[in-house]
């Protein structure tokens, strides 16, 4: 942080007389006190620069008001606050003009030398006010000092230039007394040789979020056990008091350059790796043995993922036809979208993106945009490559792009598809390092061009279960609306392709019908009650707070079911075990708690299991803990029989599991279907003349699934724009429809 020191201390030395209990204070020498600071105020207010003073490392890539300052004092300009190549640059030169490692990364020894020559001096006052001393809770009390492993995420990975990455965490707990923490050893051990002053700049210790010292890493600073595979980073000198009965974690943050070894890093805390002194002066130790369970591996890298781009399909690509004009070109016709995601830290610059046609047909050129903003236009190719693009995409940040087309006048038929080439993409970080994208090639939508097209609507849909049937056999109904745009249009009664059978099928989707709080974890799995079903990966997503089940994840959908799977819920909770119940004078006195458990919620019932009892008495839980546990019982009924022996047990888990239904999809096509219109008719089509709409309806039979589901859906509708050709000119891919008429629930 940059502190502009302009020495206040004038002010308190004239209202010092105002504080309660202050000695009188002499007036010359609350002049000479004035007179030293007036001059040191002067000195300040002559330095072009001003006193400032370097807190934190600043490394390439980062912008702030401390690299402002930073290239105030260096020199460079313009003074922007990001740190660039010439920032760089000027930081290197430093380096080396003052006998540090040129790096270009402003760690600690940087730091240093910057803060002893730019930050002004300052003078101790001459005389000072009455200070009451801190109230200490320390009685001569010997303490215990223990280390655990605690909740703290830490990274698997860092990379270079990377700044506070937390490497390594426990946790720390006085017992009995206070005990000023004065030392932490924290191991380093790799596999092979690797020094670790190749890989890390510094490493910075926090206690309870509190930075308590900071270590530059270098041969002298680290005691060596074994060469290249075995050091210690000891943070001594600490003198942090863990008041009586306080936990606090212990973090690790590490700071990089560029590491010139990649092996992958051990932090460990091994027996004795802490020592600190209780209120009784003896030294404290945690622990005995090592914390094997904080063990943490971190791995180097060299490359950055401080920019990151990934690259996603996008719903939009949609089958589609547009009109075209007879006598003109047809400008940004939608023929691909696609969403390019920066999720990491650092501005991410795409400056290649190369997109793939089918054909060229027609098509005179090819355009990317960002929303309304053309970003590049090139000539129509079988490879289209929009370089120099320049495109920021800031950290976090997702945006859609749009692959579009000029058509030459009069285009008909079916446009080539574009497909986007992701792996010739380019993009380079800040520090201009390439950036390794991630995705999948995204194919664009068939297009259908014709100065004369139709626009579709849907419209309803419906399923009934026949009267006369089983129950398993329904009739499917899909209403959707043709227009007519640019002329006439003629459509097939006939030879459209409908999926609705249920011969086979994959899995669409599951649902749960409860969210039963108190999961820690849990996994779902799929018993085929069929033949042929493989493939159904899922998981499920459970609130880390309530324990709650919120909802399902499929990653692979599964095929050839032949009937609807059994899903099942697994979770991990843990079970309470209770003693025996005490039986005194018939009645039941209490109940002893053996195992707590986990995960239960308040008014779960327990089951007593009584022996010789002609009455039942009315156990309930009356407390549960914060960790779900139970706590006490509450004996409604204590019974009064002479029993002589009984047995208290929990439920096995606290209320009912969640259930699970696994919706299937079909995967073949039927041909049973009936298609009638209110438009003109004429032999074996429809016609639908310019400017007109109207409801074109689809019947057909289904066979309901156990699950009271059933698939109907018209997948391809033929037309044409004569009416010799209606039947085969074009198919239109009905895919607008598939959120609405995908599933159709039967009556129940």
């Amino acid at each position: 942080m940059i502190k502009k020191t302009l020495a206040i201390v004038m002010c308190l030395a004239m209202f010092a007389p105002m504080f309660a209990g202050a000695q009188t204070y002499d007036i010359n020498m609350l002049l000479q006190v004035i007179q030293q600071l007036q001059a040191q105020l002067a000195a300040l207010q002559n330095n072009s620069i001003g006193s400032v003073s370097f807190d934190t490392n600043l490394s390439y890539g980062m912008t702030n008001n401390d690299v402002k300052a930073l290239q105030e004092v260096l020199g460079v300009t313009p003074t922007s606050g990001y740190f660039g190549p010439l920032t760089l640059a000027a930081v290197k030169e430093y380096q080396a003009n003052n006998g540090i490692p040129n790096t270009g990364f402003v760690g600690p020894l940087t730091r240093q030398a910057l803060n002893s020559k730019y930050t002004a001096p300052i003078i101790a006052p001459i005389t000072t006010l009455p200070v009451t001393p801190k109230p200490s809770t320390c009685n001569g009390e010997e303490g215990t000092l223990v280390a655990r492993t605690t909740g703290v995420a830490t990274v698997s990975t860092v990379y270079k230039y990377d700044t506070d990455k937390n490497v390594f965490a426990f946790e720390l707990e006085a017992k009995n007394s206070d005990i000023n923490v004065n030392r932490i050893d924290v191991n380093m051990t790799t596999s092979s040789s690797q020094l670790p002053w190749k890989v890390f700049n510094s490493l910075d210790l926090y206690i309870g979020g509190e930075l308590v010292k900071s270590l530059t890493v270098n041969s002298s600073n680290l005691i060596e056990n074994t060469y290249g595979t075995d050091y210690t980073a000891r943070f001594a000198g600490l003198d942090y008091t863990l008041t009586k009965d306080s936990i606090k974690q212990v973090i690790v943050k590490a700071n990089l350059g560029y590491p010139e070894s990649t092996e992958a890093v051990t932090f460990k805390l091994l027996a004795n790796g802490v020592r600190g002194m209780d209120c009784s002066g003896l030294d404290q130790y945690a622990n005995s043995s090592a914390l094997s369970g904080a063990d943490h591996a971190v791995t180097p890298s060299a490359s950055s993922v401080s920019a990151k781009l990934e690259i996603i399909a996008n719903s939009q690509n949609v089958n589609k036809a547009v009109q075209t004009d007879a006598n003109s070109v047809s400008y940004d016709v939608p023929a691909l979208y696609f969403d390019v995601k920066n999720g990491g830290t650092e501005t991410t610059t795409i400056k290649t993106i190369q997109v793939d046609l089918s054909g060229t047909t027609n098509i005179s050129a090819v355009k990317l945009y960002d929303g309304s903003t053309l970003l590049s236009s090139k000539a129509a190719a079988s490879a289209v490559n929009f370089t120099n693009l320049d495109f920021t995409l800031p950290a976090n940040t997702q945006k859609t792009l749009t692959v579009k087309y000029d058509l030459a006048a009069n285009t008909t038929g079916t446009l080539g598809v574009a497909t986007l080439d992701y792996d010739e993409t380019v993009a380079v970080s800040p520090s201009g390092d390439d950036v390794a994208e991630s995705g999948a090639n995204v194919t664009g939508p068939t297009i259908y061009a014709d100065t004369k097209v139709p626009t579709l609507a849907f419209v309803n849909s419906s399923i009934t279960i026949t009267p006369d049937s089983t129950g398993t056999e329904a009739d499917a109904e899909l209403k959707f609306n043709v227009t007519a745009n640019g002329g006439d249009l003629y459509f097939a009664k006939n030879n459209h392709t409908v999926l609705f059978s249920n011969s086979g099928y994959s899995i669409a989707s599951i649902t749960g019908s409860s969210t039963l709080t108190g999961f820690t974890a849990a996994s779902l799995t799929v018993d085929n009650t069929g033949t042929g079903g493989t493939g159904l990966a899922a998981t499920i997503t459970v609130n880390a707070t309530t324990g709650a089940i919120t909802g399902t994840s499929i990653s692979n959908h599964g095929s050839g079911y032949t009937s609807v799977p059994t899903v099942t819920l697994t979770d991990n909770r843990e079970d309470a075990t209770l003693g025996a119940v005490t039986i005194g004078g018939g009645a039941i006195t209490d109940i002893a708690i053996t195992d707590a458990g986990t995960g239960y919620q308040v008014g779960q019932a327990v089951t007593i299991d009584f022996a010789g009892c002609s009455s039942t008495p009315s156990v309930t839980i009356a407390t549960v803990g914060d960790k779900g546990e139970i706590a006490t019982f509450t004996i409604a009924d204590d019974g009064t029989d002479s029993c002589t022996s009984a047995t208290a047990t929990a439920p096995s888990h606290p209320g009912t599991l969640p259930t699970f239904t696994a919706v299937l999809q079909s995967l073949t096509s039927g041909s049973a279907y009936a298609l009638t219109s209110n438009a003109e008719e004429s032999a074996s089509k429809y016609i639908v003349r310019n400017g007109d709409t109207k409801e074109f309806v689809l019947n057909g039979k289904v066979t309901v699934l156990d699950n009271g589901f059933a698939l109907f859906k018209l997948t391809n509708f033929k037309w044409g724009i004569s009416s010799a050709a209606q039947n085969n000119d074009y198919d239109y891919g009905l895919t607008d429809f598939k959120t609405n008429s995908i599933y159709l629930k039967a009556a129940s």
